[in-house]
């Protein structure tokens, strides 16, 4: 019989500081459409690229602007965070 275990990994990314309260918590506030549709798509595509769903997101204090980042091409205010997911291997 093939065991299983639940093992926890993450990627790296810039993400605007804005969003990091949303994917964290799942509350949206006051976002446009727009804005919540793109933290819907990022979620969803890190669903979909590490077979699981998000976990955690760790992330600093220092907040820079950045030219680009991980949600969209355009100058943000951006943190650079740890997102974690969990996955089940076989052991």
């Amino acid at each position: 019989m093939k065991k299983h275990e639940l093992v926890l990994d993450y990627y790296r990314y810039t993400i605007p500081s804005w969003a990091v309260c949303p994917i964290e918590y799942g509350e949206y506030g006051d976002l446009s459409d727009s804005d919540i549709e793109q933290i819907e798509e990022f979620v969803s595509y890190i669903s979909d690229k590490c077979g699981s769903s998000l976990h955690s997101i760790e992330y600093g204090d220092e907040v820079t602007f950045r030219s680009f980042n991980d949600f969209h091409n355009l100058g943000d205010n951006c943190v650079d965070c740890k997102v974690y997911f969990t996955t089940l291997v076989e052991v």
